[in-house]
């Protein structure tokens, strides 16, 4: 059923964007998460992995690998570019009806990006830092503050 919802999202997606000759390419520095990423926490390890669809999109899926070694799906991502900035969409398994939840992009730099919903009620904030080619840190917030004790933060490293 999940697999199916994401077909449908990105099938729409793509029939939003037909013909569209306003497309933006995503910033380069967005490109460079290609590949897969893990993070442990706690006990878990969570895994991020994104693949270029376009070169105005980036697809991403997240899961987690349990102690015990169950695999669990836990959302879907979409970034992509309009002409106004670019979008954060994640879709996350048994939140919001399954649908995405849009966040734009407020600031960048790069090897920093900051995206921002104030209507979510958490995170308000998804903020990604490329530390070096091999590490990038996420952090879901409802502040813009990454050290705000409410935040969570997910240190990656790229698998090779």
């Amino acid at each position: 059923m999940q697999g199916c919802l994401m077909i449908v999202f990105i099938v729409g997606y793509f029939f939003s964007h037909t013909g569209n000759s306003c497309a933006q390419a995503l910033p380069d520095g967005l490109k460079n998460w290609q590949g897969t990423w893990y993070s442990i926490n706690q006990s878990d390890s969570i895994f991020e992995s994104w693949v270029l669809l376009h070169d105005d999109t980036l697809s991403g899926q997240s899961w987690t690998k349990k102690v015990r070694g169950d695999s669990i799906h836990t959302e879907h991502i979409l970034l992509y570019a309009v002409p106004e900035g670019v979008i954060y969409a994640p879709v996350v398994n048994s939140q919001h009806g399954s649908k995405a939840v849009y966040f734009g992009m407020v600031l960048q730099s790069s090897n920093y990006w900051m995206f921002y919903n104030e209507e979510n009620d958490f995170p308000k904030f998804i903020i990604y830092k490329r530390l070096d080619e091999n590490h990038l840190q996420a952090t879901i917030s409802n502040s813009d503050d990454p050290k705000d004790p409410g935040s969570i933060t997910f240190d990656f490293t790229r698998l090779k």
